[in-house]
């Protein structure tokens, strides 16, 4: 593990996992390019620059449903079996007429139902209606 010296307040942190596997906080690509950008010179809640320009992109169409998950639900299993992803999306064709809490809601109870999770979950739903 490599701790590098704070520069602007952030510590980055490395760690080898493996011979192929390189853990990063923050992850790499995540900190400032000094020749691009600093971020101890803007105060935006955006990032590191000061002013973002945002084209009209539509990502999602009507009802389409987002997941943002960590890998406590990707790896989550119960006796060989995994939940991710068969389960999860057998889950979400029988909910995926609700509102985006009340699938949030019905994935953590089935999450549970499955089998106790061995590592923390965390999971946000979004639904575009």
């Amino acid at each position: 593990m490599a701790i590098l010296p704070p520069k602007c307040g952030a510590v980055q942190d490395v760690r080898t996992v493996g011979q192929d596997v390189c853990l990063s906080s923050p992850p790499l690509g995540m900190m400032p390019s000094l020749e691009v950008t600093d971020r101890c010179r803007t105060e935006s809640l955006l990032g590191f620059q000061a002013r973002y320009e945002m084209n009209e992109w539509v990502l999602m169409g009507k009802g389409d449903i987002l997941l943002l998950l960590t890998d406590g639900l990707t790896e989550h299993g119960h006796a060989g079996d995994d939940y991710f992803p068969g389960r999860l999306e057998q889950t979400i064709r029988k909910v995926q007429h609700l509102p985006a809490a009340d699938i949030h809601e019905v994935i953590t109870a089935d999450v549970l139902a499955f089998g106790e999770p061995s590592d923390d979950i965390s999971l946000v739903v979004v639904k575009r209606t």
